[in-house]
């Protein structure tokens, strides 16, 4: 099935992953505007996975070095309304009495062959190939620090990220080796 929105490579990418592992999973249509409890409008999440719970995951795609940069590595910002929504989804659920974790996910686009053992999760999409991982909002904000006030943005430190960020498969079981 196409995906229709605003759906990058990356989003394409771990949804295809996904569906080769066979791990149940919904896509959402970014095109649809969602909104919480309150009537607000949401950010949406990019899937909903099922492996023993459920997850919603928000996907990021970066670059792992770039041929000017190849040192560039383990950029991590995101808007700062991303891990903010995800939260706010996490609530929406819980008021409902569902049970979740939310995610988001890194896709890191490998540029070097060499830079491939900085990853346990790998997912190979034609020529491309991305190492795989991901953090729990409520973790990332804690670390965060402004990167930038329009658009409002955040990151954490290249090292401290480098530290507390996970495997994707450490999260969702039906990943695991």
């Amino acid at each position: 099935m196409k995906r229709k929105g605003n759906h990058c490579k990356y989003e394409v990418s771990l949804e295809k992953f996904l569906r080769q592992k066979k791990v149940p999973l919904i896509p959402t249509n970014e095109a649809k505007k969602s909104i919480d409890l309150n009537g607000d409008p949401l950010k949406s999440f990019d899937l909903m996975v099922l492996s023993k719970g459920f997850f919603l995951l928000d996907v990021k795609g970066k670059n792992f070095g770039f041929a000017s940069a190849p040192g560039n590595k383990w950029e991590n910002w995101v808007l700062d309304i991303d891990p903010k929504a995800l939260l706010s989804w996490e609530r929406t659920f819980k008021k409902n009495g569902c049970k979740l974790k939310t995610l988001l996910v890194f896709l890191y686009k490998i540029n070097f062959p060499e830079d491939r053992n900085q990853f346990v999760d790998l997912i190979k999409m034609g020529r491309d190939e991305y190492g795989v991982v991901a953090i729990e909002p409520r973790k990332y904000l804690k670390y965060a620090k402004v990167r930038s006030l329009s658009p409002a943005a955040i990151s954490i430190s290249r090292k401290t990220f480098r530290r507390i960020v996970k495997p994707i498969s450490s999260f969702i079981p039906a990943l695991e080796a």
